[in-house]
């Protein structure tokens, strides 16, 4: 199975991404799964679409906007993200290795 890519959303690209990186890293480890995450800003989601299986964001984008599915994970930023990770987990038809 091909490693899947998330792309991380924010409005800079750093420290909001960064937090929910560091939030999706760790709790996908903990399951043993194993996936490549990038990050950006609105702008550039285009340079990234091709190499991405799903959008993570803090921002309000629209699903319909883009070939892949698009999740709100402003919830990672509050600490309540278990929600946002399982979403995660099933949208990427993800499973532990």
């Amino acid at each position: 199975m091909k490693k899947k890519t998330i792309l991380l959303v924010c409005a800079a690209g750093f420290a909001t991404t960064s937090m929910m990186k560091y939030q999706i890293e760790g709790a996908l480890e903990e399951r043993g799964i194993d996936v490549d995450i990038k990050t950006t800003t609105v702008p550039k989601i285009p340079y990234f679409l091709d190499q991405a299986d799903l959008i993570v964001t803090s921002l309000s984008l629209k699903e319909d906007d883009y070939d892949i599915p698009v999740i709100n994970g402003i919830a990672l930023l509050t600490g309540m993200g278990s929600d946002v990770i399982e979403e995660i987990i099933e949208k990427l038809d993800l499973e532990a290795s």
